[in-house]
């Protein structure tokens, strides 16, 4: 006759329905939240690219402005080769020296900051220098903008 304990070995032998339904469950909850907060996540990420790319411009601008007193004309230091970068369209500047910064509309680029578009303005101090550059989101999704635009 079988002991009790060789009987319970060869019952337990692997997880039950249950069990398995009940980790595929939790792991169905976790990626809902995780999916959405990832998708967000490479949505930044490609706006900051376009920021990268407008810093060039905001370099180039901001020296030209403490050399000459003034702002460069319209377009000097655009960045408008198709495209700019691998989820930037163009950055181009005013002669104000407003610089706008838009995304390519379509892949690879996330839907929700496909065509998205954000300027900087630039800020002077009592001595007629720029100091600071303003962010302005142009499509109301200040989320996707770097924290340091989310003023």
């Amino acid at each position: 006759m079988k002991s009790i304990q060789s009987m319970k070995k060869s019952i337990q032998k692997g997880f039950t329905l249950i069990e398995l339904m009940i980790v595929v469950a939790i792991i169905g909850i976790l990626a809902a939240i995780a999916i959405p907060a990832y998708q967000d996540y490479i949505a930044r990420a490609q706006v900051s690219e376009g920021m990268a790319t407008a810093s060039a411009i905001k370099t180039s601008i901001t020296e030209f402005y403490q050399a000459q007193g003034v702002y460069p004309g319209v377009g000097i230091y655009d960045v408008t080769a198709v495209p700019a970068g691998r989820y930037t369209q163009s950055a181009v500047h005013d002669n104000a020296g407003i610089i706008t910064v838009t995304l390519i509309n379509g892949a690879p680029v996330s839907a929700p900051v496909q065509n998205y578009q954000f300027t900087l303005s630039p800020g002077l101090d009592a001595n007629n220098n720029i100091v600071r550059w303003t962010c302005v989101n142009v499509g109301g999704l200040i989320k996707y903008l770097p924290s340091g635009c989310q003023n």
